[in-house]
């Protein structure tokens, strides 16, 4: 049942993370080129009055939608510590139940998201000239997003490395030539 699934979330997730590669390099972009122009342009009294206040959304925007492709590589969120001594099968559930959680509070997000803008109301950008609503929307679609990866690995089952090898463990000996190393090196 799952393999199907999988496909069809393949066919939907592959296009969605080019737009979403496009959307993270076209903001970045935007928020270096008006945030170099500013830069240049005050000196000689110039400069967009309402450029200050569109790089601070467009920040919080490239935050989230640059969570993004990290949740996807599953590079966000993790317990390596506790997973790096369990055996594959557990460690597979233990990765399962941190993405559901984290699909649950991204969803807690996303609802608090659209609670402040039904707060805000029509209220506008006194620089920008649009709705508060209108500049925090894009906050609520990265989040539901990110909710939609977690909940996709958590259902339809992260696959886990057969060959995964844990972190070595540093042995007694070499922690204490280290721990010397660092004494010396240290100023007294």
């Amino acid at each position: 049942m799952t393999k199907p699934l999988q496909k069809i979330w393949k066919f939907i997730d592959i296009p969605l993370s080019w737009v979403e590669t496009i959307v993270v390099l076209g903001l970045l972009t935007a928020v270096l080129a008006i945030s170099f122009f500013q830069i240049v342009a005050r000196p000689f009294g110039g400069g967009w009055i309402w450029a200050d206040e569109l790089v601070r959304y467009m920040v919080l925007w490239l935050g989230i939608f640059g969570a993004g492709p990290a949740t996807r590589h599953h590079k966000h969120l993790a317990i390596d510590a506790v997973q790096q001594f369990m055996p594959p099968v557990p460690r597979l559930w233990v990765r399962r139940m941190v993405d559901l959680v984290a699909a649950a509070v991204a969803l807690i997000f996303v609802k608090a998201i659209v609670d402040y803008i039904g707060f805000v109301g029509d209220e506008r950008s006194t620089t920008l000239g649009v709705t508060v609503g209108t500049l925090t929307w894009p906050l609520a679609v990265g989040f539901s997003w990110i909710s939609l990866r977690f909940f996709a690995d958590a259902i339809l089952g992260v696959e886990f490395d057969k060959d995964h090898t844990p972190l070595p463990i540093i042995q007694e000996a070499e922690y204490k030539e280290s721990m010397l190393d660092r004494r010396e090196e240290s100023p007294s």
